[in-house]
């Protein structure tokens, strides 16, 4: 992290006390009581960031990145400080938006930024004991220490940056290929219904839903779905999906694939990323099944056919096949393990909870904490599938 190029977002002032108008003086007179204070980090309410105190050595190391730089020259302003401390450090203020990191496609911050130090073309930091020879248990272990070293302690922050881990990083290239609903649409070889060349009768989009003031709710925002009518496989009460997680520029030809697919393959529905943003997701496509035989023999009929992807993987999902960074299998909990209908969405709040207790317990083995307590949750943290009895009923994710 530490030989990348940084710099201060633009947007930020640092203001040393001395300088601060009377009506600054007693807008920010909480934060200035503090000791050691030397200047104020803010930028314009309209940009939503909250003001910072600043002590003379960190004041100076963000006024020197002002301009790009990469880090390894300034890190004897951090005197004794170890470069784990100042990865953390770095990590808030990427986190917070105050620091940017360079990429191929510009500067970025928050979540993108993270996920960009750990671009497909680097090695994945992962903890010692992972397993190596799959790559989806990878990236979920090192979305796991992340979220466990971050300076975060609010659940809600740490289940953030566990969920949206492995996201692409949004840049200027991405904002002009994919500007608005309309190109995604032509992106993925849709018309402005979500019909596509030769859709059979069986499949129908899912017209989007509205509130009172006439906008997209919140699932529509962002994304696009279709129901199937199954032709086969039993039904349960389950929802068994399949994620198709191709890179960006794959997504076209991988959902093109999928397509070709799906009429006879028993799902019940599809969904899609509407938006320029969801294609970055890592879950940007999902196929819905009730069993989970017919999840999985779709699951591992599509993997034959996208050999030729990349592939970008989605964290805390259960893989087909080891190193299969395209296709893994989610199973959403049913009511009474959670109102959230959602496999990740479940997954990343319960492991926020039993980080937060691992944090407040002060736990001797952590991670040993966290498991334990999500086999509780009914997760198998090893190999990201329940762990329950009462939720899987009566399947096995290695059903052949």
């Amino acid at each position: 992290m530490l030989d990348k190029t940084f710099r201060l977002n633009p947007v930020f002032s640092i203001t040393p006390i001395e300088e601060l108008t009377e009506e600054q003086r007693r807008n920010f007179r909480r934060i200035l009581s503090g000791k050691g204070i030397y200047s104020l980090l803010h930028a314009p309410r309209e940009a939503n960031f909250t003001v910072k105190a600043l002590n003379r050595p960190l004041s100076d190391f963000l006024e020197d990145l002002r301009e790009p730089t990469v880090l390894t020259d300034l890190l004897e302003k951090f005197g004794e400080e170890s470069d784990k401390d100042v990865q953390q450090l770095i990590t808030r203020f990427l986190l917070d938006g105050v620091l940017e990191v360079r990429t191929r496609g510009g500067f970025v911050s928050g979540i993108e930024a993270l996920n960009s130090l750990l671009s497909l073309s680097e090695p994945v930091p992962v903890p010692a004991d992972a397993d190596d020879s799959n790559y989806i248990r990878r990236i979920s272990s090192a979305a796991l220490d992340i979220a466990m070293k971050s300076t975060y302690k609010h659940t809600r922050d740490i289940a953030w940056i566990l969920y949206n881990f492995n996201r692409m990083p949004m840049n200027r290239a991405r904002r002009r290929q994919l500007p608005d609903e309309e190109a995604v649409l032509d992106f993925l070889g849709l018309d402005g219904d979500g019909c596509w060349t030769g859709m059979p009768d069986t499949i129908r989009p899912v017209p989007p839903e509205t509130d009172e003031d006439g906008n997209f709710t919140p699932f529509f925002q962002v994304w696009r779905s279709w129901t199937i009518s199954p032709k086969r496989g039993k039904k349960n009460e389950l929802g068994y999906k399949v994620y198709v997680s191709a890179l960006p520029d794959e997504t076209p030809e991988v959902f093109k694939i999928v397509r070709e697919h799906i009429a006879d393959a028993g799902a019940s529905s599809m969904k899609i990323g509407r938006v320029g943003s969801a294609m970055l997701r890592c879950d940007k496509l999902l196929v819905y099944f009730k069993s989970i035989e017919t999840a999985m023999e779709f699951g591992r009929e599509i993997a034959k056919l996208t050999t030729a992807f990349h592939g970008q993987g989605v964290p805390f999902t259960y893989p087909l096949e080891p190193e299969n960074r395209l296709i893994s299998i989610g199973v959403d909990p049913p009511g009474k393990f959670s109102i959230v209908n959602s496999w990740r969405r479940y997954v990343t709040d319960k492991l926020a909870v039993a980080i937060q207790g691992a944090h407040r317990e002060r736990a001797q083995d952590p991670l040993g904490y966290i498991r334990t307590n999500m086999r509780l949750f009914g997760v198998d943290i090893d190999e990201w599938r329940p762990a329950s009895r009462d939720w899987t009923m009566e399947f096995d994710l290695d059903t052949e």
